[in-house]
C-alpha cells in the first residue's frame, strides 16, 4: 500500500519511452509464464520486465526472469517489486546471478499524509486529517480513497472504517462498466478465463471471438474502457 507498483511501473514507462524499449508487465497468475514472455519478446530487442509481487512467483521462475539479462539475443531489463518482510531470502537469491540494485519505498508518515490532502485534495478540516491518517495507517491509497470519500460525502461518519471505504469506490466502478451489457459481460469472461490477452495479437483469438459473437474491434474498445 505505500506506491510501489505505482512507482515502478511510473520509472519504467518513463525510461522506456525515453530508451526506446518495449515494456512488459508481468504478474503472477499461478501458470508458468516464462516461455510466454519470451514468445512476447523479439530477437534483439531492448525491452524492460515489470515483475510485480516477484515474491510471489516460485524460485524457479525468477531464476529464470533473472537468466534472461545474461542472454545474447536480448538486452533486458527487470524491475521486481517485493513486499519488506519478504525481501531478504528474495534479495539473496538475485545476488545469484547479479548484482542488484535496492530502492527502498517506505510508508508515508503522519505529516506527509496530512499534506498530500491537503494540496492534492484541498482537505483542511483538522477532524477529517485525522480520522483520514487513522484510516490510512501510511498506506496513500487509503488516505486518497478516504479523501475522496469525505469530499464526497461531506460526513465523517462516511470514513469511519475501511470497509465503508472499499464499498464507496467499487460501487462507483461497477455502475460504470454496465454490467447488464452482454459484450462487456463476454469480454470480462474471456478475460478472467486467460488472464493476460495481448492486444497486439488479438487475431490469435479468431475462433473464440466468432464462438462468442463479439468482433476483434469492439473487444478492443472495450477493454480500454475497462482500463
Amino acid at each position: 500500500g505505500v506506491g510501489k507498483t505505482k512507482l515502478a511501473l511510473h520509472c519504467a514507462r518513463k525510461y522506456s519511452e525515453e530508451n526506446k524499449y518495449q515494456l512488459y508487465c508481468v504478474r503472477n497468475n499461478n501458470l508458468s509464464v516464462f516461455e510466454d514472455i519470451k514468445k512476447y519478446i523479439l530477437p534483439n530487442e531492448k525491452c524492460i520486465l515489470l515483475v510485480d509481487d516477484a515474491n510471489s512467483f516460485d524460485k524457479n521462475e525468477i531464476q529464470h526472469f533473472l537468466k534472461l539479462i545474461d542472454e545474447p539475443s536480448f538486452e533486458v531489463k527487470v524491475i521486481f517489486t517485493v513486499r519488506d518482510s519478504l525481501f531478504s531470502p528474495f534479495f539473496n537469491e538475485c545476488r545469484k546471478f547479479c548484482v542488484p540494485e535496492i530502492v527502498e519505498v517506505n510508508s508515508f508518515d503522519d505529516k506527509e499524509i496530512k499534506e498530500i490532502m491537503k494540496s492534492n485534495l484541498g482537505i483542511l478540516n483538522d477532524d477529517y486529517l485525522e480520522q483520514i491518517v487513522r484510516i490510512s495507517e501510511g498506506n496513500i491509497r487509503l488516505a486518497y480513497l478516504s479523501g475522496k470519500c469525505a469530499l464526497e460525502k461531506q460526513n465523517l461518519h462516511a470514513i469511519k472504517n475501511a470497509e465503508n471505504l472499499f464499498e464507496a469506490y467499487y460501487d462507483v466502478c461497477f455502475n460504470d462498466i454496465e454490467l447488464n451489457d452482454d459484450e462487456i459481460l463476454k469480454t470480462l469472461g474471456i478475460i478472467a478465463f486467460y488472464k493476460n490477452i495481448d492486444t497486439k495479437k488479438l487475431s490469435d483469438y479468431e475462433d473464440l471471438f466468432s464462438l462468442v459473437n463479439l468482433n476483434e474491434v469492439r473487444f478492443n474498445t472495450i477493454c480500454q474502457k475497462l482500463m
